[in-house]
This record gives C-alpha cells, structure tokens and sequence, in this order.
C-alpha cells in the first residue's frame, strides 16, 4: 500500500468527492421530493376543483401531498443517512 504525501493527497481528494457526492445526492432528494410533492398538489388542487369537497378533506388532500414529497426525500436520503465510506467513493 502507498504510503507518504501520494496517498495523503488521494485520501484527500477522495474525502473532497465524498462530500460533493453527498451534497449532489441531498439536492437530488430535494429536487424529488419538491418535484413529487408539487405534482401531488395539483393532483388534489384538480380533485378539489372537481368534487367541490369541504375545507376538512381539503386540508387532507394537501397534508398528503406535502408527505408524499417528504417520503420521497426520505426514501432516497435513507441509505446516505451513514455517509459514505472512502472505499465505496474511490471505487465506484
């Protein structure tokens, strides 16, 4: 195995790709979840529009888009929730 400034510089670097792969994988939870959620809520702006239904099952409709926005974040940040091991960044 490497040892000296070589393998300080590519532990760095490899440390330097984690952590911008951890924020890319973060903003795309993000993105999807904003984007679901988004999608969700016209879908029950539209059901709304067309059964007329009371402000109760309203606030539901749009509780449940605003979780399905949030699972979908949920579900892609939940095996990032460790963080990244060197290896796994300097060998895929």
């Amino acid at each position: 195995m490497a040892t000296g400034p070589a393998r300080d510089l590519l532990l760095q670097r490899l440390r330097r790709l984690r952590r911008r792969r951890l924020l890319l994988e973060a903003a795309r939870a993000l993105v999807a979840g904003l984007c679901l959620g988004a999608a969700a809520g016209v879908l029950a702006v539209g059901v709304e529009a067309l059964l007329y239904l009371s402000p109760r099952w309203r606030a539901g409709l749009l509780l449940i888009a605003a979780a399905a926005g949030a699972a979908a974040a949920a579900r892609i940040l939940w095996p990032l929730r460790g963080g990244l091991p060197l290896r796994a960044v300097g060998l895929a």
